[in-house]
């Protein structure tokens, strides 16, 4: 499977298909910058069960980005799709993700649709090709209606990030998929799950009362990490939980929100789920520590 790029051409007839059409943009952000403001310590525990919440794993692997971002707005008007997609590149470099220049083809997608449950349905039948390498569970959640759809494409990949390839089998009559696996071990597999294209899909009626940099920092944080909304509540911010109308959602991407990600793409991309999670949620525990000048 060859990265996932989203050209010119998907992207016409995405806006046609899609009555993606443009709106007045919520409020703009204050500021492009992340902040990171001083906050009490996080317990362990607290960690643990948010990183518990929102990870979502594929084999027993969580998933990264391991070529440059490059994120498209479609759905606001011109000016604002473009703050939206930079302050996306903003969270990505603020992580240690790889950010591709300005004219690059998108692999994260984050449409405003007027009716997101229509358009996704549409995009199922008109486009099934952006749903190919999608994890079953991943793919029925997409398709469930609400004001948010998000999917992630994954390819594996082994140790050292190189895709399947093609080798002759029976004597060179046919080809088969391989996966060149060089090494083994007990700690980590010997593959890695790599996110090679992202769709964000968000209702435009749930936008409603949203800022831009709200918006931008949740696609982020689906997209990039592959995370989700937490179901059973978490006793710390996060703006995952935008679109809960029982939350009261942050202005931004939070301090555990952001120790998440960098936790994440600081992690060995082999690494097992159980493994990856354990030091991230180590990850939110110490940086809070730092923040609140608290010492051992």
């Amino acid at each position: 499977m060859r990265a996932r790029l989203f050209g010119p051409g998907l992207v016409v007839a995405l806006l046609v298909s899609a009555n993606a059409g443009a709106q007045e943009a919520p409020a703009k952000p204050q500021d492009e910058g992340i902040v990171v403001t001083g906050q009490r310590e996080v317990p362990p525990a607290v960690a643990k069960h948010y990183v518990g919440q929102i990870s979502s794993s594929i084999d027993g692997q969580l998933t990264q980005f391991r070529e440059p971002v490059c994120p498209l707005v479609i759905g606001f008007a011109p000016q604002y799709n473009q703050i939206v997609a930079q302050r996306i590149r903003t969270v990505a470099a603020d992580a240690g993700v790889k950010v591709a220049k300005e004219k690059c083809r998108a692999n994260l997608v984050l449409m405003i649709a007027k009716d997101a449950d229509s358009l996704v349905k549409a995009m199922r039948t008109k486009t099934p090709n952006l749903f190919e390498g999608v994890a079953d569970g991943d793919l029925k959640r997409a398709f469930e209606d609400g004001p948010v759809h998000v999917w992630n494409t994954t390819e594996l990949r082994n140790e050292d990030g190189q895709a399947m390839g093609h080798s002759d089998s029976e004597g060179g009559s046919a080809f088969a998929n391989v996966l060149n696996v060089k090494s083994a071990s007990i700690i980590e597999l010997p593959t890695q799950r790599a996110i090679i294209g992202s769709m964000v899909v968000i209702d435009d009626d749930a936008t409603l009362g949203k800022t831009l940099t709200q918006i931008a920092d949740y696609a982020a944080m689906r997209a990039l990490a592959g995370a989700r909304p937490p179901q059973q509540g978490v006793q710390t911010d996060t703006i995952l939980t935008l679109f809960d109308p029982d939350a009261t959602a942050p202005l931004s991407v939070t301090s555990v929100d952001r120790s998440y990600l960098q936790g994440l793409y600081d992690t060995r991309p082999t690494a097992r789920g159980i493994s990856a999670k354990s030091r991230i949620a180590s990850r939110i525990v110490k940086d809070a520590k730092e923040r609140s000048g608290a010492k051992d």
